[in-house]
């Protein structure tokens, strides 16, 4: 309450400077007195490391092709569609839609468009009802994915034809439209929807911007398809000219003719350059396929003629090559990315795809000249295929998504944990700032927090201090009584006097006894923790010496417990053990002595059965034997068993939940 009177009376600056340090105070208080935070932190930190390591989508467009857009539509619930001809049947893995970003009518960035509702169908055929539901999203609003893809598994689905018809438009001020950015179909580790072709029910056409084709030119908010790595590279670049309509090229050898699918082209974006997205991206340019190194007879799989090619930016561009084959890929740049006074030709990375193998990665490379400095290293001829484009290493389409999915599943609880945490902080925070007695209990605890600190500090200090006594005790009277027991051994020998002999006798003997003793209280004292098969183990190794001349037999647990055993258990139960075998040994005239230790859904028993004369426990005089065994299992919170009948020997049973 003091603490709230004072924030409240400062200034502004000061009183924001207050706050901040009383949240920060609420914060930790938080943090030591939940551990329900304390979880909340550690996880958060997990998964915040988990997402440095996971693909994220650039989240910008760097090319002016945004994608498909309709015009103004008359209702809400006003049904549109666009479709994608594959050019042939595949099993399709996979299907990811992605919107749209542009700035408009006080909207901006990646989400404009995007439809609230919408189903996804695939067909083999362009016939009326032949088409299969593989994503339904129609019967609520979806949230607005942003930059992230939304992913429709299609679990090896044969179709030619993807469709995807909104079915709950997209809020404008006065409006509603729908817009997209980019249908990716995977097939393997292809995007078979590159390229193909694309109808609409309804198009709005604003060429680069927005053209139904748009929707598989591989261009959107997603970016390359790249890991969160640094990359090493910038690529390829050739002389610089002052002509921009200076040829150029650069061509990879396959190795071997090879049955293509694709060719891909990652533009560059240097990091030791001015930053330009597509940076050196040729203006217009053609791509050629031969068997031959000379290019003679080439295969043209691309040519943009007097086109202007627009600027991917960052985005892959993709050239089909189905039903070519060939082992020499060139691209020649008839019009050079101009800078001024200066153009270029360049390229982060060539992909030459063959089903699902990118057959150019580590290839080699030729090409009409070479841009080549000391000051400039990050581009030679041989990273135009050694797997990262300028920025980052390339990632298969399949691995990317997954990432890209685990991503905003890992982003979405990281939220959700934020705000959980958050709500218990605040929860706290009012508590404080209400009432005086939240804030005097809350400085209690912190009290008890630091009594309960110094009270382990100090419970391992008296570890420490019970260490080494049992140590000073086994080093200084344990050699004490070794050399007792020495001496009057060798007196026994050199004396001739028969009852000074006896005595020196009975002198090592005690020795040896209190020696023993002392072992047995060094290990019980020893400050490292005890466990229940430690103390099995010690039972089974001094049976024998204390049933010396006795046949004796000893059982313990198949699978011997390594849980600790504290302190007071360890020592009862020893104490137990040895004060029922003496009373075996001294007392009962046996000829066996039987042990069994056992464990039984976290039970512990001990046994004891000896095959002696026996007794009856109400005609034995009374004394402290038994009453000690049975005060020794009442402190450990255990059960004292004794059965015994005259001539039939006598077994004691400990049992401990």
């Amino acid at each position: 309450m003091l603490l709230w009177f004072v924030t409240t009376s400062l200034p502004g600056a000061d009183r924001d400077a207050a706050a901040n340090k009383e949240r920060a105070l609420v914060e930790w208080l938080a943090r030591v007195v939940s551990s329900d935070v304390r979880q909340l932190d550690k996880r958060l930190m997990e998964l915040t490391s988990e997402l440095g390591t996971l693909p994220a989508p650039a989240g910008t467009n760097t090319s002016s092709r945004l994608g498909w857009h309709t015009p103004r539509l008359p209702s809400a619930g006003a049904a549109v569609w666009a479709e994608v001809d594959l050019g042939d049947e595949f099993a399709l893995d996979m299907i990811a839609l992605v919107a749209a970003s542009a700035e408009a009518d006080g909207t901006s960035g990646a989400g404009y468009g995007f439809p609230l509702r919408f189903r996804v169908e695939t067909a083999t055929a362009q016939r009326p009802g032949q088409r299969s539901l593989v994503g339904d999203f129609t019967s609520a609003d979806l949230p607005n994915p942003g930059a992230s893809p939304v992913v429709i598994s299609t679990n090896q689905r044969r179709a030619r034809y993807v469709r995807v018809t909104a079915t709950q438009a997209w809020p404008r001020r006065e409006d509603w439209i729908v817009a997209l950015g980019e249908i990716f179909v995977l097939c393997g580790k292809r995007n078979v929807a590159a390229g193909q072709r694309v109808s609409a029910s309804v198009s709005a056409t604003a060429d680069p911007f927005w053209n139904v084709a748009n929707l598989t030119d591989g261009q959107s908010v997603l970016g390359p398809p790249v890991g969160p790595s640094a990359s090493p590279t910038n690529g390829y670049l050739a002389l610089q000219e002052p002509d921009p309509n200076t040829t150029k090229w650069v061509q990879v050898d396959l190795g071997r003719e090879h049955d293509l699918d694709e060719i891909r082209l990652l533009p560059a974006r240097p990091t030791d350059f001015v930053d330009i997205p597509g940076h050196g991206f040729p203006v217009r340019f053609r791509v050629e396929l031969s068997s031959d190194p000379r290019m003679l007879h080439p295969q043209l799989l691309l040519d943009s003629g007097d086109k202007v090619v627009v600027n991917p930016g960052e985005n892959p561009f993709s050239v089909r090559a189905t039903g070519h084959r060939g082992r020499y890929v060139r691209v020649t740049a008839l019009q050079l990315h101009s800078r001024g006074t200066s153009s270029s030709f360049a390229l982060g990375e060539l992909q030459a795809w063959a089903a699902d193998r990118n057959v150019a990665l580590h290839a080699s490379v030729s090409a009409l000249d070479q841009f080549e400095t000391p000051d400039y290293p990050r581009w030679q001829r041989s990273f135009l295929v050694d797997g990262f484009n300028s920025r980052h290493p390339l990632l298969d389409y399949p691995e990317w998504f997954a990432g890209l999915d685990r991503r905003q599943k890992v982003a979405a609880t990281i939220a959700e944990m934020e705000t959980a945490r958050a709500s218990t902080t605040e929860r706290l925070l009012a508590t404080t700032l209400k009432t005086s007695a939240s804030l005097i209990a809350t400085l209690a605890l912190v009290v008890g927090v630091f009594l309960w600190r110094t009270r382990t500090a100090r419970h391992r200090e008296v570890e420490e201090l019970r260490r080494r006594i049992a140590a000073d005790l086994h080093d200084e009277i344990g050699s004490c009584l070794g050399s007792i027991r020495l001496f009057s051994e060798a007196a026994t020998h050199q004396c001739s006097d028969g009852s000074t002999r006896q005595e020196l006798r009975q002198i090592s003997r005690i020795a040896s006894d209190t020696n023993e003793a002392l072992r047995e209280i060094v290990w019980l004292l020893d400050a490292r923790p005890i466990t229940q098969a430690q103390l099995v183990t010690r039972m089974r190794e001094t049976l024998p010496a204390f049933t010396a001349g006795l046949e004796q037999t000893f059982v313990g647990p198949e699978i011997p417990s390594e849980e600790r055993c504290p302190l007071e258990f360890a020592r009862n139960v020893w104490l137990i053990y040895k004060e029922a075998l003496h009373n075996s040994v001294r007392h009962s005239g046996c000829r066996k002595v039987d042990v069994t230790v056992s464990r039984s859904r976290g039970a512990f028993s001990l046994e004891i059965a000896d095959d002696g004369q026996g007794f009856r426990e109400s005609e034995i005089e009374p004394g402290r034997g038994l009453h000690n065994l049975r005060h020794r299992a009442t402190q450990i919170g255990g059960r004292l068993g004794i059965r015994s009948e005259p001539g039939h020997g006598t077994t004691i049973r400990l049992d401990i939940p």
